[in-house]
Parts: C-alpha cells; sequence; structure tokens
C-alpha cells in the first residue's frame, strides 16, 4: 500500500493572535412555523477567543424550556411542537470580552392547519322542522368553509328558498321530506383541510303504540303497579293516560315516565278497572286499553318452626298459605335448603299439603329450610332451622404417652363441633390384645371434659387401644387404634379360678369344676391349674397339675 508525502510538524512556543468577533451567517429574519411541528433558528459566529452565544425573546418572557433545545455552542435554538403562543420576536447575542455585544433578530409567525371547533353532527327531524348544520373550524390563516350537498358544490346547485348559509351554518327551514341529504363541509387554508360527512334524516312516522291492544293487569293491593305504554313516532308523540274518561295526572299516586309508562303507587281497590293510553302526532294517533285488577295479598299463616330431630327418624316441617280467593287455584309451594331449591321428585322428599316431610334423615340433612308460597302474582316465604343430632364424631391423634408395668396412659384429640348437635356426655376406652386380636373391650369411662387417661393392665399382654365418645343420641365412630403397642411384663396371676365346686354324685369319686380363667388373667407363661384335695381329718391328697 503506497501513502502521500509526509510532513513533520513542530510546535513552536508563542501567544496565538486576537480575532474580533463577527456575526458569519444566520438563518432568515422572518420565520414561518406550522402548528405542532419543529422550528430551528441559527446564528454563527466567528472570533478568537470563541464568542459566547445566547438566546432570548425580545419582550423578555420566558422561554419554555421544556420545548426549547439548543445544538452545540448554542449556534441554534429548536423549539418543538410549536404553539401559537410561540409567534413573537427571538434575539441570538454573541459576546466576546473587550468587544461590544453582537445581536440578530427573528421574527417567527406560528400558523396552523385546520382543527374543528364544531365538528357537524347527523341529525334526524320531523317534516316541517328545522334543521341547522354547524361547521366551524380554527386554524391560521383562518379557513375557507365550503358546502357540498350530496358531493355537488353548493355554489353548483340550484339555490332553494328554504335553504340559507351563514357564519359557518347550513340551515333547512321548514324541511321536507324531500331534504333528505348528504351534507358535506370542507375547512381548508394553505395548510391542508378537514372534512365531515352529515346525514339529513327527515322522517314522518305516525304514532304507534308496541304494545298488546287489551292487557290484563294484576296487582297486589298495596303493592306498586307499572303500566308500560312502549310507543314510537316522529315528531315524539303527545301522550295521555286515562282511567275511564278521566285523564291523569302525576299527583303522587300516579307517575307519568318520559318512555310512556304509568306507575301506581300502593295499589287499592279503588285502582282497579279500565286505563288507557293514548298518543298522537301530526300523522295518526294510537291507543291501548288496559284492566287493571286488585289481588289480596298473599301471606303464610302457619310458619316452619325450628325443630331438633335425632338421624335416622323422619322431620316435619309445616307451612300453609292463605291468598286471595280468585288465585287459591294457583297457589303453589316451593322449599329450599340453604337458598337452594328443593328437587321434590326425591324419594327422601314429600309434600304433606304445604308443609315438607324428611324421611330418615342424616347429620348433612341440618339446615336452614324456606317455605315460599307464590300464586304468580306476589309470594311470601318463612324459613326455619332443622338440626340433625347424630353420634359424636370421631376422636382423633390417639397416643400412647406412657407405658408402664401396669399402667398406660392415653391422650386423644377431640372438637366440640364434633358433638353433632347433641351435648357431649363421655368417652369410653376399650382396648383389645394379642390374645383376641380384632375383638375390643371397654376397659374405662371418661367424662366428656377430659382428652386424656390412665388405664389398668393384665401382667403378660400386648394391648392397643382405642376411644368412642358418647353424647345423648349414643356412642359415635371409634378413633383408629394407637399406633404402638403397650406390652407388659410377667407375673404371677392376680386370682384364683372363681365358681370351685365339688360334684359327689358318684361312689369314692371326687369331681371339681371351676370357671376357667381367660387368657389376660394368665399373667405368664406355662399357665395351669393345681388341684390340692385334703381327706377329711386333715390328710392332703398328691396335687394335680391340669393344664
Amino acid at each position: 500500500m503506497r501513502y502521500g508525502n509526509t510532513f513533520r510538524l513542530r510546535p513552536t512556543r508563542g501567544r496565538s493572535s486576537e480575532v474580533p468577533m463577527s456575526l458569519t451567517w444566520h438563518t432568515p429574519s422572518a420565520m414561518l412555523g406550522l402548528q405542532g411541528k419543529t422550528l430551528k433558528m441559527m446564528c454563527i459566529f466567528g472570533g478568537n477567543p470563541l464568542p459566547q452565544v445566547s438566546w432570548s425573546r425580545a419582550d423578555g418572557s420566558m422561554l419554555d424550556l421544556t420545548r426549547t433545545k439548543f445544538g452545540p455552542g448554542n449556534y441554534d435554538m429548536r423549539i418543538e411542537n410549536l404553539e401559537e403562543a410561540d409567534t413573537g420576536v427571538y434575539m441570538c447575542s454573541g459576546s466576546q470580552q473587550g468587544n461590544m455585544p453582537i445581536t440578530r433578530t427573528f421574527t417567527v409567525d406560528v400558523e396552523a392547519a385546520p382543527t374543528w371547533v364544531t365538528e357537524p353532527q347527523d341529525v334526524t327531524v320531523a317534516e316541517e322542522e328545522d334543521v341547522v348544520i354547524d361547521c366551524r373550524a380554527t386554524g391560521t390563516p383562518s379557513p375557507h368553509i365550503e358546502w357540498l350537498i350530496n358531493g355537488i358544490a353548493l355554489r353548483e346547485r340550484e339555490p332553494k328558498e328554504n335553504q340559507r348559509v351563514t357564519e359557518g351554518k347550513l340551515m333547512l327551514m321548514n324541511a321536507r321530506r324531500t331534504d333528505t341529504m348528504v351534507v358535506q363541509c370542507n375547512a381548508s387554508n394553505i395548510h391542508g383541510y378537514i372534512w365531515s360527512d352529515t346525514y339529513i334524516n327527515i322522517l314522518a312516522i305516525p304514532a304507534v303504540i308496541n304494545e298488546p291492544a287489551h292487557t290484563d293487569v294484576k296487582v297486589i293491593r298495596g303493592e306498586r303497579a307499572m303500566l308500560h305504554c312502549h310507543h314510537t313516532g316522529h315528531p315524539e308523540p303527545s301522550l295521555v293516560w286515562f282511567k275511564g274518561e278521566k285523564k291523569l295526572y302525576a299527583d303522587g299516586r300516579y307517575e307519568l315516565f318520559e318512555n310512556g309508562s304509568l306507575l301506581i303507587e300502593k295499589a287499592m281497590m279503588r285502582d282497579g278497572g279500565l286505563f288507557k293510553c293514548f298518543v298522537r302526532n301530526k300523522y295518526g294517533e294510537d291507543s291501548r286499553i288496559y284492566t287493571v285488577i286488585i289481588r289480596d295479598p298473599t301471606r303464610i299463616v302457619h310458619a316452619p318452626k325450628d325443630v331438633s330431630v335425632r338421624t335416622g327418624q323422619n322431620a316435619v316441617m309445616q307451612c300453609e298459605a292463605v291468598t286471595d280467593p280468585a288465585e287459591a287455584s294457583n297457589l303453589r309451594y316451593m322449599w329450599k335448603k340453604d337458598n337452594i331449591t328443593l328437587d321434590l321428585t326425591n324419594p327422601q322428599l314429600k309434600r304433606q299439603n304445604g308443609g315438607l316431610v324428611m324421611a330418615k334423615v342424616a347429620l348433612a340433612d341440618t339446615a336452614v329450610y324456606t317455605c315460599m308460597a307464590t300464586n304468580g302474582i306476589d309470594s311470601d316465604m318463612a324459613s326455619a332451622r332443622m338440626l340433625v343430632q347424630a353420634p359424636p364424631g370421631q376422636p382423633s391423634k390417639l397416643t400412647l404417652l406412657r407405658c408402664d408395668k401396669n399402667t398406660a396412659t392415653i391422650a386423644w384429640k377431640f372438637n366440640i363441633s364434633q358433638t353433632n348437635h347433641s351435648p357431649l356426655k363421655r368417652f369410653f376406652v376399650e382396648y383389645s390384645t394379642a390374645y383376641d386380636p380384632g375383638n375390643w373391650y371397654k376397659m374405662k369411662t371418661v367424662g366428656g371434659n377430659k382428652r386424656q387417661t390412665k388405664v389398668e393392665l393384665s401382667s403378660f399382654a400386648s394391648y392397643t387401644f382405642r376411644v368412642k365418645a358418647v353424647n345423648e343420641i349414643g356412642p359415635g365412630i371409634p378413633s383408629a387404634p394407637t399406633m404402638d403397642a403397650c406390652e407388659t411384663p410377667e407375673k404371677r396371676p392376680a386370682s384364683h379360678p372363681k365358681k370351685v365346686k365339688t360334684i359327689t354324685d358318684t361312689t369314692n369319686v371326687l369331681a371339681v369344676e371351676w370357671e376357667p380363667m381367660p387368657l389376660i388373667q394368665h399373667n405368664g407363661p406355662g399357665f395351669h391349674y393345681v388341684v390340692m384335695v385334703s381327706k377329711e381329718g386333715g390328710q392332703h391328697c398328691p396335687e394335680l397339675h391340669l393344664k
């Protein structure tokens, strides 16, 4: 690779020469910016030492530093997102020690493309009403407004005598059906334009009520009654309610709504009868008849009562209601359990008149039961709680705390919520041994406030334990057996056989009988019976050893 000529530079000591400051270049003095855009002004100063450059507004107001940015050396200033308030005179100023400052002014004008002040909206009116389309826009310079109808400039159309244009508004006086049209408004200046399409709809719709020709309205005495009279028409129809031949007004007992509905507050017997809704506009009229029927309320006269019942028994919840005689054939009953409707096809459930019979209740049947009586117009309801009492729940966490020679200490857990709606009375402590596995025997009764006890044991046995809780209904499910067995050491039997007797029904033969001792009382290996017999006078016979 070949390079050009090589030069060696040797710096020399000395003082550089001073050069007076001068303004070498600047942007035009008259600047035009567009709203929302960025405007840049620049002043290039020369001299040695380098001049210091600053920017300001000629009227002394502060620059908006959130939108004003400066380039290297402050030679240029940019105003971002221009606003109308940025219009004015700006100055750049260069300063150099020992010389007078040099300034340059810039006159900035900010203009804007058109934006809406009032954008035209679609209009729907009736014949012979006036229409006003408002189309106003702002911008710099001020936008020019041009109207078009169905795509043709207004100035190119035949003028209509009911049509006026003034100050950004197009007016149609005494509109006719033929004045249905699409109106376009175009607002423009040198920086752009905005455009809007507006639909003028001239309607002529007769008054019509959208309800059945005759409606029966059943109302409960003392309750509200709402009579609906939904209607259409253009222009908006006038509406009047009648009771018989009398016109109704909002007077506290009657309330008239904008949609045409009539509210009767606290209906009384005298409110029964014929009502009429009548509507009218210039194109037609319509009416509907309503027969208001006042009924007495439905009431539960024999309500269900709170009840306690034992598991497996039958339970009865009573319910009887009365209603208006004219609606008696429509009276129906429905039952809920904790607000969930019961399926009365369930074979466990049976309806007895209005009451509810439940066969062989279980603990899960504990709930709040609600009877609802209805005739299809109104309803009444009453609730009661049923508690199903059952044997207590299962003790838990049975633990062998201590296993000694002839005693054991056990503990267990039992929550008061497991009493199943019957007071807890006691606990049964039961045992099983390796002599008779799978069979359990009661060994101790403990008070219901205890959760630990000490039990006496026989010798030479392997014990496991379990506990049952007992309430007024009876004992519950036993706990799981202890995980660990308690094994006791051997020792002599603690007692002799019971019910020992002799039988002497044969000459020279003596028979001896006794009740066998259970294995748990053997207390050690090699258990056997020793039979000792003494002759009258003190002479002993040989001992007999029997297993």
